[in-house]
């Protein structure tokens, strides 16, 4: 199987679109074009990322959205009522896993 493949594309079948872009763009064009609606168009940025975290892979989240944004958007998302509690505690633990390696780079950073 192909590392290229692009499993997030399909999560928006019903939205063409984005779709199309998700699956015409590279991963970091896509992730260029997620931080620029960020502000022109938070409803689109949120509506991406609310259903990546309800249905796409922990992998392609945090390689497609900043850390920051990911824990933003389990806080005020309200994905509690459609997304399964485990996958949830799997998103919080690996954004505390990310929080912490960052934490520890930086100390070594400033050690060298």
């Amino acid at each position: 199987m192909s590392r290229s493949k692009k499993y997030y594309s399909f999560l928006f079948w019903d939205y063409p679109e984005i779709e199309s872009l998700a699956k015409t763009k590279t991963l970091k064009d896509f992730r260029r074009y997620l931080e620029s609606i960020k502000k022109s168009n938070p409803l689109l940025f949120n509506l991406i990322l609310r259903r990546l975290i309800e249905r796409g892979s922990l992998t392609e989240g945090v390689q497609l959205f900043r850390v920051r944004d990911i824990e933003d958007g389990l806080k005020r998302l309200h994905l509690w009522d459609k997304i399964p509690e485990m996958r949830l505690y799997a998103w919080q633990d690996t954004i505390t896993f990310l929080k912490h390696l960052k934490k520890s780079e930086k100390i070594k950073s400033d050690q060298n």
